[in-house]
């Protein structure tokens, strides 16, 4: 270490600075001593020096935020930068850095890199890592495409990859969300991506001395561009997504083979720079006087042979360089203010001539009076002829409605008469079956400390001569102790089927896991096909016999949709907690299909959909478990075979595996114990092995 950088190390170390230049001191490697002593230093500039590599020791410099290696002759980034966490700047150009080592990418904080003029020959996917990163330069290196995971980069604001040798770019790259400044120039692409348009935020794009003939359609969606420069590429044509830039200030196309600029160009109102010397421009629109706040146009060295007069209106035009096209002397050689005036008076010559012209043909229109009047007819006629298509029209739009009326009416009448026609066929199947079941009482007991309660009703009492539909299911008769008897705190004790449905679409009645017993414990009383009758009755519900119009008017509003509202929750319930009993019936799931197509779609359309929906999620599930279920059967680990062959006639179970005969016996017992359903648990109707409970418990006795 020289005596001048340690004259500069001891007078930081007696000033306490948190800032430590050692630019041009001809240092050959990093002074030990700043990595010891001076851990609390945030700046350290060691640009332009001989040194070849960074000691190990940096990652001592705990504090460190700006770290500047430039113009040296360092080979490889060490991997302890990676773990100053608190850096945010990192310059090392100018140097002979190939490769990076991955724990540089721990840099949690860093927000500015800077690696120009090195030997790069890739872009590390890594680098998707730095979400903080805001500017990355990698000028002249030796890179030959921009990866697609550089759009994880999510604060890149300003990317320079020129002068490199770069011939792609990946589709992916196109995402980066929030890229302002983007720097290609002096590489060798030829093509841009199609999506090169979703760069929505990009305001300035160089992409000079490259070897491209065309940009993709989607670049006109690049609304925030102010700045491109297309200077030294191969165009031909102007590429006419660039016309809908309309945030476009500054455009050069110096240096290409251009023939021509297309009207569209009228599009760039905000353009105030243009840029097209050193092309083969024969012919210049006259809808150039729309860029109205244009003030440099440079079209020296062109094959311009006239200029449109209208340029004159372009007031705030300051430049204009014409040298180097076959144009009349007088207009190259002239100033700003004497090319203006020349085009300006040219133009009121024109604008002389053509009015001229008008007059004339003016008072020719005016001597031919019968042309006159034959366009005056033509143009009666036309309107006329607009007139009858017009009330054609009309007439048809009154016919389509009367049609669209008279469907909607029979529509109407089909689904009302088709609800009838449903109530009445209900009424029919569940008093064919109720007549035809046994006078046996049904109880449900939901309390375990309480005796088994007996019902003082069931399906079978119904009275054929009542005429509503509710009354012939009990739905309608008041409480009373031979239909319900409840507990101290108002908790259902025991009740008939009728009014445990009742009860269960009742809001006013909260009763904790009053649903979730209910449907544990049905089967024990009642099958799946008759629940979902009561249930559809119960749907139907009629107002009150001999009640008032406010009465039914407040029925109708509120208690019926409320109790429709609580069948369709437990439909709900009963297909998201219980699916197996639809899967294993299938006359019941043919009548809820029924239920929802001819009578749930019509009256509330949403609340169908979502059964629906529920319906296909739970059997979806159902079916991703038993696949998991499957998945672990072929999963299985490889049974355990005896070591030596053993004579099947002679097989003892002392030679044989004990892991491997208890790993058997369970599956066994699991194909066995899988069989049995949560209704052959109810009752105990397995404790007492007889004929009939052999029928409801086949898997357990």
């Amino acid at each position: 270490m020289g005596s001048k950088a340690s004259k500069a190390l001891e007078e930081a170390q007696k000033s306490h600075t948190k800032e430590i230049s050692l630019k041009e001191y001809g240092l050959k490697t990093l002074p030990l001593v700043v990595c010891t002593n001076f851990n609390y230093i945030t700046k350290l500039n060691l640009n332009d020096n001989v040194i070849k590599e960074i000691p190990p020791d940096i990652y001592k410099l705990r504090s460190l935020k700006i770290f500047w290696v430039n113009n040296n002759k360092i080979t490889t980034v060490p991997d302890e930068v990676g773990l100053l966490a608190e850096l945010e700047d990192f310059q090392i150009d100018g140097n002979q850095v190939h490769r990076l080592n991955k724990v540089f990418f721990e840099l949690k904080k860093v927000t500015d890199i800077s690696m120009s003029r090195n030997h790069l020959k890739e872009i590390p996917t890594d680098f998707s890592s730095f979400t903080t990163l805001k500017s990355l330069a990698l000028e002249n290196n030796e890179l030959t495409a921009l990866p697609g995971t550089m759009s994880s980069m999510v604060n890149l604001k300003t990317l320079n990859v020129g002068q490199n040798n770069i011939e792609y770019i990946f589709n992916d790259f196109s995402n980066m969300p929030a890229l302002t400044s983007l720097t290609l120039f002096g590489n060798r692409l030829a093509v841009l991506p199609e999506n090169f348009g979703r760069l929505g935020t990009l305001v300035n794009l160089n992409l000079r001395s490259n070897h491209l003939e065309s940009v993709p359609d989607s670049f006109n969606m690049l609304k925030k561009l102010t700045t491109l420069s297309l200077w030294d590429n191969s165009f031909q044509d102007f590429p006419l997504p660039i016309c809908y830039l309309e945030s476009l200030t500054e455009l050069s196309f110096s240096n290409n083979t251009l023939r021509f600029i297309p009207p569209e160009i009228k599009h760039l109102t905000q353009l105030r720079k243009l840029y097209l010397q050193y092309n083969q421009i024969e012919y210049i629109p006259t809808e150039i006087r729309y860029l109205v706040n244009l003030n440099i146009l440079l079209l020296h060295h062109n094959r311009l042979a006239s200029i449109p007069c209208e340029i004159s209106l372009l007031k705030r035009l300051e430049s204009i360089n014409l040298f180097g096209n076959p144009l009349p002397a007088k207009l190259v050689q002239s100033d700003q203010q004497t090319f203006m005036a020349c085009m300006a008076a040219e133009l009121e010559i024109r604008k002389d001539v053509c009015s001229r012209v008008i007059q004339q043909h003016y008072r020719v229109w005016k001597k031919q009076f019968r042309f006159r009047s034959v366009v005056r007819t033509l143009v009666e006629m036309n309107k006329l002829q607009r007139n009858i298509v017009l009330a054609n029209h009309t007439n048809q739009m009154i016919q389509s409605t009367i049609k669209i009326q008279r469907w909607y009416r029979s529509r109407k009448l089909r689904i009302q008469w088709h609800e009838l026609v449903s109530k009445v066929l209900l009424l029919i199947q569940t008093t064919n079956n109720s007549l035809n079941r046994n006078n046996s009482t049904n109880s449900l007991g939901y309390h375990n400390n309480l005796p088994h309660s007996t019902s003082t009703g069931s399906l079978n009492n119904i009275n054929i001569s009542v005429a509503r539909l509710g009354s012939l299911f009990g739905f309608d008769e008041p409480d009373s102790e031979a239909n319900v008897t409840f507990l101290d705190n108002h908790v259902i004790k025991a009740a008939t089927v009728t009014k445990l449905v009742e009860y269960l679409c009742n809001i006013n009645y909260s009763e904790e896991g009053f649903m979730r017993y209910f449907f544990s414990t049905y089967p024990s009383f009642i099958t799946p096909l008759e629940l979902f009758q009561l249930f559809c009755v119960r749907y139907h519900v009629e107002p009150p016999q001999n009640c008032s119009p406010l009465e039914l008017a407040q029925f109708k509003k509120t208690n019926k949709p409320r109790i429709q509202e609580r069948v369709i929750n437990l439909f709900e319930y009963w297909i998201k907690y219980h699916l197996n009993d639809f899967q294993d019936n299938p006359k019941l799931l043919q009548n809820f299909n029924s239920f929802i197509t001819n009578t749930l779609l019509f009256e509330k359309e949403t609340s169908a959909k979502r059964l629906i929906a529920i319906f296909n999620e739970t059997k979806k599930k159902h079916i991703d478990t038993m696949a998991e279920l499957m998945k672990l059967a072929e999963n299985a680990p490889k049974p355990i075979l005896p070591l030596k062959s053993i004579d099947p006639h002679a097989i003892n179970v002392l030679d044989l595996s004990s892991i491997e005969i208890a790993r058997q016996m369970a599956l066994i017992d699991q194909v066995l114990l899988s069989k049995i359903s949560a209704s052959e648990l109810l009752s105990k109707k397995w404790s007492k092995c007889t004929e009939e409970n052999q029928k409801i418990c086949p898997n357990i006795l």
